[in-house]
């Protein structure tokens, strides 16, 4: 390798050290935020099913808007995709009890983008039993 190689390898090198660390660093941190916004979906989505029906009929269809909604932020946040069955049994059935802390729905969501990394089959192998 003649010198003029050299140096320029040296300058490659040099650059490209840092500005790989800087995009690491950008993806990891957009992942992280992308994880906690989710658990925040899903910690919300969690609550509107959670919450009693309404008493008249103008705030049921309002909530049945919202569920609908929450409906969809879990079935998105989920590896395996509900049936539309599951989610006309969601909707229906009120309320849905759920006691989670923000750590577990955070967990959750962790063990989520996890098992979406996975091929599909061996998702739903890991996948809890429903």
């Amino acid at each position: 390798m003649s010198k003029h190689e050299n140096s320029l390898y040296k300058w490659v090198t040099g650059l490209a050290l840092p500005v790989v660390i800087a995009l690491s660093t950008i993806l990891i941190t957009w992942s992280m935020e992308r994880t906690k916004v989710s658990s925040e979906y899903v910690h919300l989505a969690i609550s509107i099913l959670s919450a009693e029906p309404p008493e008249n009929t103008e705030s049921f269809e309002q909530q049945y808007a919202l569920k609908q909604w929450a409906v969809r932020v879990l079935d998105k946040n989920s590896p395996v995709r509900m049936t539309e069955e599951e989610k006309a049994s969601m909707l229906m059935h009120t309320p849905i009890r759920f006691h989670f802390s923000r750590a577990d729905t955070e967990q959750l969501v962790r063990q989520l983008d996890s098992l979406r990394q996975l091929p599909e089959s061996q998702a739903e192998e890991e996948a809890p039993n429903r």
